[in-house]
């Protein structure tokens, strides 16, 4: 902007030198001419004025202030905004990278969030990966939307980031999972994986148009962060995707305005994975990491079996490291068949992990576009989830004009158990209450109608044990996720 103002004064001063310079020549040089000269200098003084001015006193506060002004710039700034309208900006459009921040005045910021966090809370790291997995997770999004102009929002009723932390760290999960798997070296905890989770999360919700809190708040309901997890029914992965959501994935990616976002979604997360700053930022904070080079994404999703010969290479991988357990395949199958449920095995088998956890390194998680890996999975819960949430609800050939946050729940409940099931039960909450305006129908109505008794009507496959998964999927979400919970 400095520039181009610079050549349209010189290009004026040039013009009015020329003019004056011409009229002296021709003898008429009036003092009406004189008049119009010093009111065009003056106009466009004025406009280099109001154009540059905001600009010049920003630079003045952030760079000469130092350290202090700094953190009163970035550090009071408020991670997650509400969007009362439901509204998100379109994140395909193109963004700069700001250079003028350095990785020091970020650090500055993540202590200075962490140490406010700590005085609200009086949160206490158990160990020094508990700290800075913390650090990162409460002041990535204002790195991200200082460094690269991408954030993620939230609606107004949804919890900010310091309070959903703050619920994360008092779950059953975070006691008896996260401290032990941290502290004790055998159970192969992976800093790198917890990075990419953390980053995947963000960009995904971003590129995706997702609610921050809701995206966090699923993944983490569906597979506590575990990305090898494998549920009874064949849901794989942290979004505990099946071979049908799969086919939904598949059906939707055919689609160009998906295949680009997805491909601007990997574009930007490859940046940020080995971006300059952002690198100096995590290995000051402590990461030793090894991040992935993101290609574009595949065309071929792949939906890998664990079969006999995975087992053949966990035994393998415990007899390489010295664990006589290798031994016994038969045993080997059982604890690595509890270990991809999300167990934690007794200490005496604790190596395991690490043996299933490098099995699945080898041949699935490192491969963008298998269902195991970490970004594919994030992604394609992400496609899904944005698709249920922006499904066109139609109930007696009217399509409802659902609220925001609504559409959120309606997703989430989707998401479980797919959107005919959630037809079926707006139809019988018509049913059951005729009185009721569908085209009204708000978040005090759902939170009324949605009950384990009413869904079993409108589940047809075990729908006892259906309805209690569903109910209970959306509780648990909601609550995760809302300031106050929906259901008690």
């Amino acid at each position: 902007m400095f520039s181009a103002l610079q050549k349209i004064m010189l290009g004026l001063k040039k013009t009015l030198i020329f003019k004056y310079r011409a009229l002296r020549k021709g003898g008429k040089f009036s003092l009406r001419m004189v008049f119009v000269v010093c009111k065009l200098i003056l106009f466009v003084y004025f406009i280099s004025l109001v154009l540059l001015y905001p600009r010049i006193l920003n630079e003045q506060s952030f760079l000469s202030s130092g350290n202090q002004d700094s953190l009163g710039i970035l550090g009071d700034a408020k991670s997650y905004p509400p969007y009362k309208n439901g509204i998100f900006p379109n994140p395909l459009l193109a963004r700069s990278i700001n250079s003028e921040i350095t990785a020091k005045e970020f650090l500055e910021v993540i202590d200075h969030r962490y140490a406010e966090f700590i005085q609200e809370t009086g949160f206490q790291a158990k160990n020094n990966k508990i700290e800075r997995l913390f650090k990162l997770g409460l002041s990535f999004d204002i790195i991200s939307r200082l460094r690269f102009e991408r954030e993620v929002k939230r609606f107004e009723k949804q919890k900010e980031n310091e309070t959903l932390y703050h619920a994360w760290a008092n779950t059953k999960w975070y006691r008896e999972y996260l401290l032990l798997v941290t502290d004790d070296p055998d159970y192969y905890y992976s800093e790198s994986r917890a990075v990419r989770i953390l980053l995947s999360l963000h960009t995904a919700a971003h590129f995706y148009q997702i609610s921050y809190p809701l995206f966090f708040c699923l993944i983490f309901q569906e597979s506590k962060f575990d990305f090898k997890i494998r549920s009874h029914t064949g849901a794989r992965g942290l979004g505990q995707l099946t071979s049908i959501g799969i086919s939904q994935a598949k059906n939707l990616y055919r689609k160009s305005v998906e295949k680009h976002r997805i491909q601007q979604a990997a574009h930007h997360l490859n940046l940020l994975y080995h971006d300059p700053v952002i690198r100096e930022v995590l290995q000051a904070l402590g990461f030793s990491l090894d991040l992935p080079v993101l290609e574009e994404f595949p065309k071929d999703i792949i939906f890998s079996e664990i079969n006999s010969s995975f087992f053949r290479e966990v035994a393998r991988e415990l007899l390489k490291k010295g664990h006589k357990i290798g031994k016994n395949l038969r045993l080997v199958k059982q604890l690595s068949r509890r270990v991809s449920r999300g167990d934690i095995l007794p200490n005496q088998y604790a190596p395991v992990h690490e043996a299933y956890s490098r099995v699945v390194e080898r041949k699935y998680e490192n491969r963008f576009g298998n269902i195991l890996n970490i970004e594919t999975n994030i992604f394609l819960s992400a496609m899904l989830l944005n698709y249920y949430i922006n499904y066109r609800w139609t109930v007696n050939e009217e399509e409802l004009p659902v609220e925001p946050l609504l559409r959120d729940i309606l997703g989430i409940a989707a998401y479980n158990k797919g959107q005919r099931e959630v037809l079926r039960f707006l139809r019988q909450v018509q049913r059951d209450f005729p009185s009721m305006e569908l085209q009204q129908f708000t978040l005090e109505d759902f939170q009324k109608s949605f009950t384990r008794k009413r869904l079993a009507k409108t589940i047809r496959y075990r729908p006892y044990s259906k309805s209690k998964e569903v109910f209970s999927h959306v509780k648990e979400t909601t609550s995760c996720s809302l300031d106050h919970p929906l259901f008690l």
